[in-house]
């Protein structure tokens, strides 16, 4: 071999190595640099409970559907409740009798917002319920990196694979369900929000919100968050399909799909007065509008 042939192999030689060291050097300043999966997770819902905190109401559409029938209700958030108002049925609207018996019911909660509190109250230990089990997430699952994509806007998604932590340990019998739950969740890393989640029951596991029960293996549950035109995040939708028992006799079944949409943002102070009132505005101005289609 050559002079010039063996200095050309080694700097070709040369060249290789530095190259593999360069690649190994930014793979591990990456690998450093991302957190773990359950870190990505835990700071997540961290981020999600701090911005439930922040004040925001909004009158949006929701319509749910269950048992092969969907009723459409546009509610609104006010200073301190949550009220709807039935608009639809089976995707068509109100006849002008159910019409004027959603005046009357809207006319009564005025005069008798005791029996509002209470559905209020009602709702309240639902959505601690709820935001107890977000809260046992990070911990009652172990996480893993599956995927990464780009949402429309550009921000980055990445899923997790999660599956029961055996370490997990909890005397509440809601969070005791999570035990036998594995799926995936979708987070936009960006912004530190979840996108979704798509959970499924891999066997059977007891239930206690305010009953007993029993939930068949096979189930599933998923919900959706969506960021609106003004920045903020907000439940999209929400899905339950399951089967079992209630007091481990009488059979159940949720087959339930409710999703959220046409957000519109509302004054902070809005009173219940002003809210029944901004309900009663919207069903007209629907109502105008379906007649002129």
């Amino acid at each position: 071999m050559t002079a010039s042939r063996r200095v050309a192999r080694t700097s070709w030689q040369k060249l290789g190595s530095t190259v593999v060291l360069v690649v190994s050097a930014t793979l591990a300043v990456s690998q450093s640099k991302q957190i773990s999966a359950n870190e990505l997770m835990r700071r997540t819902v961290a981020n999600e409970l701090k911005a439930a905190a922040v004040p925001g109401h909004y009158m949006y559409r929701l319509r749910t559907e269950s048992s092969g029938r969907s009723e459409t209700k546009t509610m609104i958030q006010t200073k301190d409740w949550l009220i709807g108002r039935l608009v639809g049925v089976d995707d068509k609207p109100l006849s002008p009798g159910r019409r004027r018996e959603e005046d009357q019911r809207l006319d009564r909660i005025l005069k008798d917002p005791k029996r509002l509190s209470d559905e209020q109250r009602q709702q309240r230990e639902y959505e601690k319920r709820v935001w107890d089990i977000l809260k046992a997430f990070p911990d009652a699952f172990l996480y893993e990196y599956a995927e990464t994509a780009r949402a429309s806007d550009g921000d980055k998604l990445v899923r997790l694979a999660f599956r029961p932590n055996p370490e997990f340990q909890t005397r509440s019998r809601e969070l005791k369900a999570l035990r036998g739950s594995k799926g995936n969740v979708w987070i936009n890393s960006t912004a530190q929000r979840i996108k979704g989640v798509d959970a499924t029951l891999f066997r059977p596991v007891d239930f206690g919100w305010g009953i007993l029960g029993r939930l068949n293996e096979g189930g599933r549950f998923g919900l959706e968050e969506v960021k609106t035109d003004s920045g903020t995040w907000t439940l999209k939708a929400v899905r339950l399909h399951f089967t079992g028992k209630m007091l481990l006799v009488k059979s159940l079944k949720i087959d339930s799909v409710m999703t959220m949409s046409d957000f519109r943002r509302m004054p902070e102070n809005l009173t219940l007065t002003e809210g029944l009132e901004a309900l009663r505005n919207q069903d007209q101005t629907m109502t105008q509008t379906a007649k002129s289609q």
